[in-house]
């Protein structure tokens, strides 16, 4: 915690997930069409400026470069060019709402892990997240179950009525 209560990261984080959650509606939203090849690219690249100016600004040093390299390359293969194309091409398949339910699984997957890997009981805040996260997910599913349905309805409802001979 910082001295006024609040922690900067937390607010960091929430602002990355606002902005996250923000993007992946408006890509449904405007930019269906567009592959999710080059709107990765076209993410990537934008974040490089940022980055890059983080990067120069922020003291480091340097202990072990090829650790270094294989981490930070495992970092752009993995996070920012996998991860971002599978989540951008799920938002064009499946829509940002049912992409959004993976930032309540996230967490619950990640204590699972760090119990089983290293060794860290879950507490009671992770309970807690396990069950908001469940209950966001159930919240999700029962109202995409009433669109489908809805949906279904609307389609019956918009077929043309045909006479018995077959013609309209």
């Amino acid at each position: 915690m910082s001295a006024h209560g609040v922690d900067p990261v937390i607010l960091l984080l929430v602002l990355a997930l606002l902005g996250l959650s923000a993007g992946g509606v408006y890509q449904q939203r405007f930019c269906a069409g567009v592959d999710f090849r080059a709107m990765s690219a076209m993410q990537n690249a934008i974040a490089l400026i940022p980055a890059a100016a983080l990067a120069i600004l922020t003291p480091f040093s340097l202990h072990d470069g090829a650790k270094a390299a294989i981490a930070v390359g495992g970092m752009v293969l993995l996070n920012a060019t996998l991860a971002v194309s599978l989540y951008l091409r799920a938002i064009n398949t499946h829509g940002a709402a049912a992409v959004a339910m993976l930032f309540a699984v996230i967490p619950a997957v990640a204590a699972v892990l760090s119990w089983l890997m290293l060794g860290q009981r879950p507490d009671a805040g992770v309970a807690v997240g396990l069950v908001a996260g469940g209950f966001a997910c159930w919240l999700n599913t029962r109202a995409s179950g009433r669109r489908r349905a809805a949906q279904g309805d609307s389609i019956k409802l918009r077929r043309p009525l045909t006479s018995v001979g077959g013609a309209a």
